[in-house]
């Protein structure tokens, strides 16, 4: 489809029928058509559209969400393989990796706070030292 917007826009640019930009593109002339009916996309908002028309399939993880974060919240290091079990003893019968990665987005990261090793002031020499022994 890309290749049929470009080569309209190539058709207005320098004056090719329907037909031969059907033909340079590799289509059939009805597609050159109806892209050519079609309105220009000016903007596009994938996250909305698919949410307002309903694409794609609702994950089975999804009604264990908050399931999910009531859990986490009372032990956050609890094992995603335990949590599976729980989520299954309250009727999960979803695969694993759909709940692994509702899980992933959901356990909280621990930030690990930086440390920087420094000396004491004035103790910024080398510590090692080599004794030399002279042979007479």
């Amino acid at each position: 489809m890309r290749a049929i917007n470009q080569s309209r826009v190539s058709r207005h640019e320098s004056g090719h029928s329907q037909i031969e930009v059907a033909t340079l593109a590799g289509v059939a002339r009805r597609s050159v058509q109806r892209v050519a009916a079609a309105a220009a996309v000016t903007h596009i908002d994938a996250a909305r559209e698919r949410e307002a028309r309903g694409i794609g399939r609702p994950a089975k993880a999804e009604p264990f969400r908050a399931f999910i974060v009531d859990v986490l919240a009372r032990d956050p290091d609890l094992l995603s393989v335990e949590i599976l079990r729980r989520a299954k003893l309250k009727g999960y019968a979803g695969g694993k990796t759909a709940l692994y990665d509702l899980i992933s987005a959901l356990r909280p990261t621990p930030v690990r706070p930086l440390v920087r090793f420094e000396g004491l002031a004035g103790n910024s020499r080398n510590t090692t030292s080599a004794t030399s022994t002279s042979a007479s």
